[in-house]
């Protein structure tokens, strides 16, 4: 079981994200080592947790979370399963959406056919997210430079569709590090970025950028 990122929402609840190859909810959905993702709120009031455990046959992993406008809770990750949408080959971007009135839970993903990964999510008003990936493939509008790139995608809430996506890097790789959230949003509306490269977008260093959106 591993615990990726954790917030207090506008209410007050704790809301924590991570994975389980186990069954700490409920049965794992999966075969032996297969991750659900595991989606966890606390009352510090009462000291109480509630726990959420769920996936497909294959892993669903997940990494950062948010809270949006509407007050619902935003988390993403990676899938090879279909719990979003069906899967478009290797790892999909996945994004799950708590509702915390109705005490339910909306899925969906994107894929470019190989192995694409979202580290981290943010509301940017008027219903939109912006979610942070790294993509082997051609996930959206701009097509791959080489090997892993970075990138970054739209999702409206309200209308439940996909919007513009930007990707960019170098012939090599440029890659977040996984255990850590790597993207930041500006007060200006910039998406600020830190990541790894192994080419010459970066000079083989850690690097950083901003995406005006």
């Amino acid at each position: 079981m591993f615990g990726y990122d954790i917030i207090e929402a506008s209410t007050g609840l704790i809301y924590a994200i991570g994975q389980t190859s186990g069954d700490i909810a409920k049965t794992n959905t999966g075969a032996s080592g297969v991750y659900d993702y595991l989606f966890v709120k606390f009352d510090p009031t009462t000291e109480t947790f509630e726990w959420y455990q769920n996936g497909t046959s294959l892993d669903e992993e997940t990494y950062a979370l948010c809270e949006l406008a509407n007050g619902h809770i935003a988390f993403v990750g990676r899938t090879t399963g279909d719990l979003g949408a069906p899967n478009s080959g290797g790892y999909d971007i996945f994004l799950g959406i708590y509702d915390p009135i109705g005490d339910t839970f909306s899925y969906y993903s994107k894929g470019s056919g190989l192995d694409d990964r979202a580290v981290n999510v943010h509301d940017i008003g008027n219903n939109e997210l912006i979610i942070a990936y790294s993509s082997f493939g051609t996930l959206g509008d701009d097509p791959n430079v080489g090997s892993e790139d970075l990138g970054a995608i739209k999702f409206n809430y309200s209308t439940d569709t996909w919007g513009t996506s930007y990707q960019f890097g170098s012939v090599t790789s440029e890659f977040y590090e996984q255990n850590g959230k790597p993207s930041a949003l500006l007060s200006n509306n910039r998406l600020a970025i830190t990541v790894s490269s192994a080419g010459i977008f970066a000079d083989d260093a850690i690097t950083y950028g901003f995406l005006d959106l």
